[in-house]
């Protein structure tokens, strides 16, 4: 799928903790990076989006972030 380090990072990371992320974590990651939380998440949704017939990979909910596995399972083929 072509993702940068950091975006397979988080995606891995989001996957292993059962398809939920809380945000703190997603803007530590990104800080370690040089971005900014936001535009790492969208850059994800943004690759992914061709794949998922323009559905994003990442949504937000509440204080976390989520995947749907279904969508992680059609990126991961």
């Amino acid at each position: 799928m072509n993702l940068s380090e950091v975006q397979e990072k988080l995606v891995q990371m989001i996957v292993s903790n059962s398809y939920v992320i809380h945000q703190q974590e997603v803007d530590k990651l990104a800080i370690e990076y040089g971005l900014f939380k936001n535009q790492l998440i969208d850059s994800i949704n943004e690759k992914c989006s061709l794949h998922l017939d323009g559905e994003a990979l990442i949504e937000e909910d509440d204080e976390n972030y989520t995947i749907e596995k279904s969508y992680f399972k059609e990126i991961a083929l």
